[in-house]
């Protein structure tokens, strides 16, 4: 019976090593991305013509998106019992409900200084939260995913851990947004006015520049865990293969 649950764990997508082609796929889809980000830097602090649709329609599609990645993600955390499935797919669902607060506390998007009782820095600290989650949850994945040999071992059915798991994100998003509206005067100060952050002289700056490196450290930690695991994956599909 273990032999068969193996076998069938091994055809699920989750599971599958990824092909050469998919592999060039990725890593060329990364290098497009680093150019886009370079032919995009130089424009950085060119201001655009105000759209105040332009939030709650980018923040709508994160929504859709992470959402439908994240109940694709959980039957297979059903078939499997990994761990990582569950954290990646939590992951995804805490990105999904986020957005909402994010949208709703946007400076006109909804309401001149927006919604919940936001005040100038709350929506800004809520995509902060938005980023730092998320990364968090492909880095735990990244690890988890190595030392997943075996299968999840908690005696509870894999509904109920679905279930709490669930629950706790949903609990993260309302205490983060939260503080992010009714406690923000603790927060630090980030943004100037709805358009402007602070600028280099000032003290908050140290601030953003702290958020700032923080976040791309845990981008250059999660694209490295990440390429080496594809890389394991590769040896093991072309092992399998030979």
């Amino acid at each position: 019976m273990a032999r068969k649950a193996s076998d069938e764990h091994q055809f699920l997508l989750t599971t599958l090593p990824p092909s050469h082609r998919q592999r060039v796929l990725a890593l060329g889809i990364i290098v497009l991305l680093f150019i886009a980000f370079g032919v995009a830097a130089p424009f950085a602090n060119t201001h655009l013509q105000l759209l105040n649709s332009f939030i709650p329609t980018i923040d709508g599609i994160y929504l859709i998106n992470d959402f439908v990645i994240s109940v694709l993600l959980l039957p297979q955390y059903l078939i499997t019992r990994r761990w990582a499935l569950l954290v990646l797919a939590n992951g995804f669902f805490f990105a999904a409900l986020i957005v909402i607060p994010h949208a709703l506390t946007f400076p006109e998007a909804f309401a001149a200084t927006g919604l919940l009782g936001a005040g100038l820095q709350s929506a800004g600290w809520l995509y902060i939260f938005w980023n730092f989650g998320l990364l968090l949850a492909v880095i735990f994945y990244a690890l988890l995913k190595d030392m997943d040999g075996q299968t999840s071992t908690s005696g509870r059915p894999p509904e109920v851990v679905i279930l709490w798991s669930v629950l706790v994100v949903v609990a993260i998003v309302s205490g983060l947004t939260w503080i992010a509206t009714a406690e923000e005067r603790f927060l630090p100060s980030l943004f100037l006015d709805n358009v402007y952050f602070y600028d280099n002289f000032h003290p908050v700056h140290g601030v953003l520049t702290l958020i700032g490196v923080l976040l791309v450290s845990l981008c250059g930690v999660a694209f490295l865990l990440l390429l080496a695991h594809l890389e394991l994956c590769a040896e093991v599909g072309d092992g399998v293969k030979g």
